[in-house]
């Protein structure tokens, strides 16, 4: 085999097998099961050192923040619906769950583009 074929072999296969780069997202901030995961895995791995308390929590965060995005974008759907479904009534409680999906997807919008902002100060 000829090397430069091996080269290109092994940089296509490496790149493949590379593990994502984990980026720690701003708005996490703002939800309490952040702060109770990364006080979790600190004090449930006390004799572990700060570089393997640094991977847990990498791996404990990057599963929880891909579970984050999948509910928080349930959630957009959902209040999108509500809106919808909601919009035009004139019964004060239809107006009220109206107000409400709003709030929450207004949250959820904002939640978003902080996401946003930081990944396009990534690059």
């Amino acid at each position: 085999m000829m090397p430069w074929f091996r080269q290109t072999l092994h940089i296509i296969f490496r790149s493949r097998t590379q593990a994502k780069r984990f980026y720690f997202e701003n708005s996490w901030l703002r939800e309490l099961t952040c702060k109770d995961i990364v006080a979790g895995i600190w004090q449930a791995n006390f004799q572990a050192d700060i570089f393997q308390k640094l991977s847990l929590c990498k791996a404990a965060l990057s599963r929880w923040g891909s579970d984050l995005k999948s509910l928080h974008k349930r959630e957009l759907g959902r209040c999108k619906d509500t809106m919808k479904q909601l919009r035009g009534s004139r019964n004060h409680v239809d107006a009220v769950k109206f107000h409400k999906a709003k709030q929450q997807f207004l949250i959820l919008l904002q939640d978003h583009e902080v996401q946003w902002k930081q990944r396009a100060k990534v690059f």
